[in-house]
């Protein structure tokens, strides 16, 4: 496996960063070991389908946990891609992102 390069480990850092700032209490974070891809554990009673139907009606994408998992796992888990160059754009969405899980949390 190949080392990542400074551009994305600086892009998974603003992600991580805006992750601990924005999201709720209770969100666990899984790091990426080389990659530019973060599983994200928000806390438990979020809906990550649920979560992705809102945010996609925003443009933001994200991928639930659900679809790595063969048995229905994961439901309170996202994976965001932290692959492009990080802009003032980016943030805002990760900080909506984060208002979408609070809300996301509330409707259960």
């Amino acid at each position: 496996m190949t080392a990542i390069s400074a551009g994305c480990a600086d892009q998974v850092a603003q992600a991580i960063d805006g992750i601990e700032r924005y999201f709720p209490a209770g969100t666990r974070l899984n790091p990426p070991q080389g990659g530019y891809v973060l599983w994200v554990a928000l806390p438990e009673g979020a809906n990550a389908v649920a979560l992705m139907e809102t945010a996609a009606q925003e443009n933001i994408s994200l991928a639930p946990g659900a679809l790595f998992s063969a048995r229905e796992g994961f439901a309170n888990c996202i994976r965001l891609s932290c692959g492009a160059p990080w802009t003032p754009q980016q943030a805002n969405a990760l900080r909506r992102l984060g208002e979408l899980v609070d809300a996301n949390l509330q409707d259960t």
